[in-house]
């Protein structure tokens, strides 16, 4: 019988991720990894350390990709108000069609082992935009909106909004009432 062909580091993230958001994190195996690739396990400690390395590869995967997306909105708007709620808008976006991937992101056992120039990237398309306005402490403003959204987007994904009401009117308002605190 033939030896499998050797397994390319992105099927490796996209199947990983593909566990992620059908199964959760915790279902993350490397023997699920390799069941999903059609390989035996000892095969990916080859490429991989451990199940925390594979972790930390979806979440890197999920910065680039959101990274990508803010950058894309960034130099598709042209005021700062329009550029911001746009972002917010890409974040949720993500944060809902990703949940699991979103997670890991801002998981403090993992964004600790996130390349820190790969976490800056996704909160630079909103510091950019906050300093091209000359917005005197755009990092606190930044922190800000990014606080307000995670826990909007986090709430929502776990289902926590359940007052009834329209959670996409929920999310304008609240969005509006950021940007007016922010002056922009």
């Amino acid at each position: 019988m033939p030896a499998p062909q050797r397994v390319k580091h992105d099927e490796i993230v996209f199947a990983a991720r593909a566990i992620v958001e059908r199964d959760g994190v915790e279902q993350l195996t490397m023997r699920a990894l390799a069941d999903t690739l059609g390989v035996k396990p000892p095969s990916l400690y080859k490429r991989l350390r451990d199940r925390r390395d594979v972790i930390r590869l979806v979440a890197e995967d999920g910065v680039a990709q959101l990274t990508g997306a803010l950058d894309a909105v960034r130099s598709a708007s042209h005021d700062a108000q329009g550029r911001l709620r746009s972002m917010a808008r890409v974040v949720r976006a993500f944060g809902l069609e990703h949940p699991g991937t979103y997670a890991l992101i801002f998981d403090p056992r993992i964004s600790g082992e996130i390349e820190q120039e790969g976490l800056r990237s996704a909160v630079q398309p909103v510091l950019n935009v906050l300093q091209d306005e000359g917005f005197d402490d755009s990092l606190s403003g930044a922190r800000m909106l990014t606080a307000w959204l995670h826990g909007f987007v986090s709430m929502e994904v776990a289902g926590a909004f359940r007052l009834g009401g329209s959670t996409d009117a929920a999310f304008e308002d609240a969005l509006d009432r950021i940007l007016v605190a922010l002056d922009v």
